[in-house]
């Protein structure tokens, strides 16, 4: 639902943004100027929580903000919007590959050199989006709680976690970023670049 503070010209351009607030705003130049908050607060810990394994369903909500943008629309015309994630999506796919027991899953947490979640000033114009952490309200660290509870990983299965980070690129040669599972950590060194894109799965 919306309210027009005026009238509609002949053509008309619209612009989207989830989740709402009232400081949102469209710049003379035709872009959006917001704060969102992606995959989880600073309030929170930065944590977020899958309660099952293999799920997606906490991939939602207002850590997880999406916006569209429609140009020159008649005036007679109803909008209709196809919404796009300002988030990535980080999977963490753990496999067991032993033959003795079930791996047991209670925690995990990927490092990275930049802030992926917290609060971001984003600017988007057309399809291209530029993030800027708030101080003090954006982390480096994306940490998921299983809310609890304990995965199990048979021999042979796997299971994928799911976290919403800023995309961003990393450059290959780095010290990319450490992933941690149960507390224990393994430091990923690329060879080639990895883009977590926006709307993307990597």
């Amino acid at each position: 639902v919306g309210e027009l503070a005026g009238n509609l010209g002949a053509t008309n351009n619209w612009y989207c943004l989830y989740p709402y607030s009232e400081k949102n705003v469209v710049t003379t130049g035709a872009d959006i100027k917001a704060t969102v908050t992606i995959g989880a607060t600073q309030e929170s810990g930065y944590i977020q929580t899958q309660l099952a394994a293999d799920s997606k369903s906490h991939i939602a909500g207002t850590a997880c903000p999406m916006y569209h943008y429609l140009e020159g629309q008649s005036g007679t015309a109803t909008p209709q919007f196809t919404m796009k994630h300002l988030s990535a999506l980080l999977a963490i796919n753990i496999v067991n590959e032993g033959g003795e027991g079930d791996i047991l899953v209670n925690s995990a947490e990927v490092n990275f050199q930049t802030e992926v979640v917290g609060d971001f000033d984003v600017r988007i114009k057309e399809n291209d989006v530029t993030y800027t952490p708030v101080s003090g309200k954006a982390s480096k660290n994306a940490v998921l709680s299983l809310g609890g509870a304990t995965f199990t990983v048979a021999p042979g299965d796997s299971l994928k976690l799911y976290m919403a980070v800023k995309p961003c690129v990393i450059n290959a040669g780095e010290k990319a970023f450490t992933v941690k599972i149960n507390g224990s950590s393994k430091q990923i060194t690329l060879d080639n670049d990895l883009t977590f894109a926006k709307g993307s799965m990597t």
